[in-house]
């Protein structure tokens, strides 16, 4: 945390991935095969450190096209209307349901599926 830390631009500051890191690597010496952490205790930590002061990165040309990026990507703006909070945090449930609705209606629109 801090200075010396990832910056909050890092794929470690996107909750998903860094709560992958901690299921399989921690506590220190753990084998992914045999993990100690529940997911919801890996996510619990993840959520904490991520929430502590980091080094800022410039984010806004990162992802030109919206609708491409991570729905946990930390920072907005987004495709949508959900707080940048619940981005960072969860829950995902309405924002993952929310982008396939998107999805499944631009197909329709340019007649890949039937509607």
């Amino acid at each position: 945390m801090g200075g010396n830390s990832y910056n909050d631009g890092a794929g470690m500051y996107r909750l998903s991935n860094f709560a992958g890191f901690v299921k399989n690597n921690m506590p220190y010496g753990v084998d992914h095969n045999m993990p100690v952490l529940t997911d919801e205790e890996a996510w619990d930590v993840a959520a904490y450190v991520n929430s502590r002061p980091r080094p800022h990165r410039e984010q806004r040309m990162d992802y030109p096209d919206l609708s491409k990026k991570p729905i946990d990507a930390p920072y907005g703006p987004y495709p949508d209307n959900f707080p940048e909070v619940q981005h960072k945090y969860g829950p995902f449930k309405a924002i993952v349901a929310y982008a396939e609705q998107i999805r499944e209606s631009k197909a329709v629109n340019k007649g890949l599926t039937r509607p």
